[in-house]
């Protein structure tokens, strides 16, 4: 199994960051006044203190993969990210997906 160590490693130099465009991501960005490149900033700034669980299938069935699960404080808040394992293209590029990037515990009807 790999390391958070050489996870997180490979989350920095990945070519692309996705983030799902989930309600409560949008919401986060607005509330914290913050863009999507501050987002993928915050997940290439991971380390292994953020670290909370993983790797473990993803809870939706209907995706392939193992997510990983932190949680740290960024912009005066506890900040929740959810990462799929890295997918590497065709081309040779590296790309990212963050399912969740958003306030803790923040709920999607708000």
């Amino acid at each position: 199994m790999q390391s958070v160590e050489d996870f997180l490693k490979l989350v920095k130099k990945c070519d692309k960051i996705d983030i799902v465009p989930r309600r409560k991501n949008r919401i986060t960005r607005y509330r914290l006044n913050i863009t999507l490149y501050d987002q993928q900033e915050m997940i290439r700034g991971l380390t292994k203190e953020d670290f909370v669980c993983g790797p473990e299938p993803d809870h939706d069935p209907t995706r392939k993969g193992m997510v990983w699960t932190f949680k740290r404080r960024a912009y005066g808040t506890k900040i929740f990210i959810k990462i799929k394992d890295i997918e590497y293209r065709d081309d040779g590029s590296s790309h990212c997906t963050a399912i969740s990037c958003h306030i803790d515990y923040l709920k999607s009807e708000e």
